[in-house]
């Protein structure tokens, strides 16, 4: 494996790879997860919001990341 090539999965398991990772960010509330399970329309925003960051640059995801970081604390 090559370490300084950047390893990215197929576009639909990014997507699911980074769903699934929210999700356990929500572990201590399994009502919540079950709730945001429950909901067909939610998975399919999550994934169209995903793609949009995703073609962000590095530097203006990373600005956005700061920016969110800055509201939450």
């Amino acid at each position: 494996m090559n370490y300084f090539q950047p390893y990215s999965l197929p576009a639909d398991q990014a997507v699911l790879a980074a769903w699934d990772s929210q999700l356990a960010e929500l572990a201590d509330c399994p009502a919540f997860v079950n709730a945001l399970a429950k909901q067909r329309e939610l998975f399919p925003r999550f994934a169209a919001h995903h793609a949009r960051l995703r073609v962000l640059q590095r530097g203006t995801r990373r600005a956005l990341q700061r920016k969110l970081g800055e509201r939450m604390s």
